[in-house]
């Protein structure tokens, strides 16, 4: 099952020059999914890091408790779980794709602005759920619009674009929590200021450049909005006309061979779109990057000092390594990304659980991690991080896709949710008996059993994309695209 749908979902042909248009909107829709980033990861540095930066310095925040910490945290996963099931609610009917994407940044600006102003844990964390809300929006909106406006032969490389500037978005507040860690409250700059600028923006740039979806209008009988929209997104001399009969004709054909239930007549592909929203998360992604990086590896004997630093150094490879992703999608296809990309990370994961195992880790054991670390980033961020957003909304049907879409991100995040609540509670488990006289000595018999699991699952990720295909013509795509990237970022910087 898994395997035809990716199959459908292969290799495109070789794309045309693209528009400005339609780069211009994929440029806009990019910055809200670079808010998505830094949303996500911009408490990383006031929840762990040190001084007057973070948010216990903060007379507001002395007497703030573990649990009120953790609910900073897990209130932005909750509201994103919420906002997945927006875009298929009735809104994302009669709004269409660009009024709610639209009305998605007046919360991202609330949330930003929520959190600015925090006058406590508790206003904080209602802040950060608002802030989710939007982040779960649009987490499902971004990847239908691009689905919907770009051409079949540009669909996989632009909608890879949109986890590149979510990774982007997740360096640039690195790097701002970095810069301002000297700074009094400059956790307010970093959570709510910086972010609620971005979105004023981004809410300008929509409004400019971003049009309706051509296959909701279609679907809506408003042919001529849909010849409209795809004559201003389509290079000269396409036939427009043509294109938006074909997206009417399909909607009517789909709709009467299958009928409106999603889960009656779109069971495979919402089997699909879910098995891998889950998968992704069940690798450790957000644990071992996102949320608790700086505490894992702690815990882990890595990287006591300079956390901030560390932390901005792997969000910049993680964003290079989901641009490398994103420039092989349409050459290597996505089976290849994927099964490259899962077997590096089972591969990388088993090496960091068992080195980890030792009570006392050599700094050879330490490079070897640090190495496989990198690994495991440089197979997440190209294969399952770069492939769901053009994947899952592929796989489904023009009237399905919305809810299709929403149910498949929600199992993401509640999946995301379990693991951002049980994580420590597993590595406790896990430490069992080895629990250390020092209660501050690093936990690595817990942790590197997190790994192990999370290497287990990233097998059990390979296994499920296994089918005749080709990962060593993958791996040497990949690579290419790397070393095309790092040669233009030499230029640039010898410009």
């Amino acid at each position: 099952m898994l395997s035809d749908a990716l199959t459908t979902a292969g290799p495109a042909a070789p794309a045309e020059a693209t528009p400005k248009a339609l780069q211009r909107a994929t440029a806009a829709l990019s910055l809200q999914q670079a808010l998505f980033g830094w949303h996500v990861a911009c408490a990383n540095g006031p929840l762990g890091g040190d001084g007057v930066f973070t948010l216990r310095a903060s007379a507001a925040f002395k007497g703030m408790s573990d649990g009120q910490e953790g609910a900073i945290t897990s209130l932005l996963i909750t509201g994103a779980f919420i906002g997945t099931f927006v875009p298929s609610l009735a809104a994302a009917s009669a709004l269409g794709r660009r009024k709610l994407l639209l009305l998605n940044n007046g919360a991202f600006v609330a949330g930003g602005v929520g959190c600015a102003l925090a006058g406590g844990p508790a206003s904080l964390a209602l802040a950060r759920l608002v802030a989710g809300l939007a982040v779960g929006v649009a987490s499902v909106v971004c990847p239908l619009l691009v689905t919907e406006i770009a051409p079949a032969a540009q669909r996989g490389r632009l909608a890879a674009l949109l986890p590149v500037a979510m990774a982007v978005g997740m360096l640039g507040s690195g790097l701002a929590s970095l810069a301002l860690q000297g700074r009094p409250d400059g956790w307010r700059a970093v959570m709510g200021w910086l972010p609620t600028l971005l979105a004023a923006a981004n809410a300008a740039l929509c409004a400019d450049m971003v049009p309706e979806s051509p296959s909701w209008l279609a679907r809506r009988g408003l042919s001529e909005e849909a010849v409209a929209v795809l004559k201003s997104l389509r290079p000269a001399g396409h036939d427009s006309d043509a294109e938006a009969a074909a997206l009417a004709a399909e909607h009517e054909e789909a709709t009467a061979a299958s009928g409106p239930g999603l889960l009656t007549s779109a069971k495979r592909p919402l089997a699909i779109g879910v098995m891998l929203g889950v998968l992704q998360k069940l690798t450790g992604s957000d644990v071992l990057i996102t949320f608790y990086s700086t505490t894992i590896l702690q815990d882990a004997g890595f990287a006591r000092t300079s956390t901030l630093l560390g932390t901005a150094v792997l969000q910049a490879w993680l964003a290079a390594m989901t641009y490398a992703g994103a420039r092989a999608m349409d050459t290597s296809g996505r089976r290849s990304l994927l099964l490259w990309g899962t077997m590096a990370q089972a591969v990388a994961l088993l090496a960091v659980g068992i080195v980890g195992m030792d009570h006392e880790i050599t700094s050879g054991e330490g490079g070897v991690s640090l190495l496989m670390l990198l690994l495991y980033i440089a197979g997440f961020a190209s294969g399952l991080g770069a492939v769901l957003s053009a994947l899952i909304p592929e796989i489904f049907e023009a009237q399905h896709r919305s809810r299709g879409v929403s149910l498949s991100f929600a199992a993401n995040w509640l999946t995301n949710l379990a693991l951002s609540q049980w994580t420590f509670s597993l590595i406790d488990l896990f430490e069992g008996s080895a629990a250390r006289a020092d209660p501050k000595e690093p936990k690595r018999q817990g942790v590197s059993a997190l790994f192990l699991a999370f290497a287990a699952t990233s097998a059990f990720a390979y296994w499920c994309v296994l089918l005749a295909a080709k990962p060593l013509l993958c791996c040497s795509s990949l690579a290419a695209s790397l070393a095309a990237t790092l040669r233009r970022l030499h230029a640039i910087c010898l410009v």
